[in-house]
């Protein structure tokens, strides 16, 4: 099973700076079972969904003709009390970039407050054959923004 932690791409600034949006449903199928009281986001995925992030604004500076890799985090922090419905916001920022990796950080924020960060995501990267595919497999994650290529669902 896959977990897509983006609905949104609200702004990407390819080499500098990305801002998405995630709106999770108690519907969806991390919820089903675990939670019996009161269900709350999993830190895990609030990581998951910074990772996601970051992922899609490497991919967007190298023109999606990279692949990645996430190798390491520090500086983790997660609230532990984020109920489903509530939108988050996650930006990221690159803070160093080539070729074979990059360096990120991200704040995962909700009702003005921040529920999740990572002070640093280091990434490994390598040529991918087909930069056609690697867009599709991000045009799932949001839809486009201005001057992004991909495209949202559907295009």
């Amino acid at each position: 099973m896959r977990f897509l932690m983006v609905d949104r791409v609200l702004s990407l600034e390819p080499g500098k700076r990305i801002e998405t949006m995630k709106c999770p449903a108690l519907s969806e199928e991390y919820f089903r079972g675990h939670f019996t009281r009161a269900a709350l986001v999993p830190g895990a995925l609030l990581i998951e969904s910074m990772a996601q992030t970051l992922g899609r604004l490497i991919t967007a500076t190298y023109d999606y003709k990279v692949a990645i890799a996430l190798t390491v985090m520090e500086d983790v922090r997660v609230t532990h009390d984020l109920r489903p419905g509530r939108p988050i916001t996650i930006v990221g920022e690159l803070l160093g970039t080539n070729p074979k990796g990059s360096i990120g950080k991200a704040v995962a924020t909700a009702d003005g407050r921040e529920v999740a960060s990572v002070g640093r995501m280091l990434f490994g990267q390598f040529p991918h054959h087909d930069p056609e595919l690697v867009k599709a497999r991000f045009r799932v994650l949001g839809a486009a923004v201005p001057g992004d290529p991909v495209g949202g669902p559907g295009a």
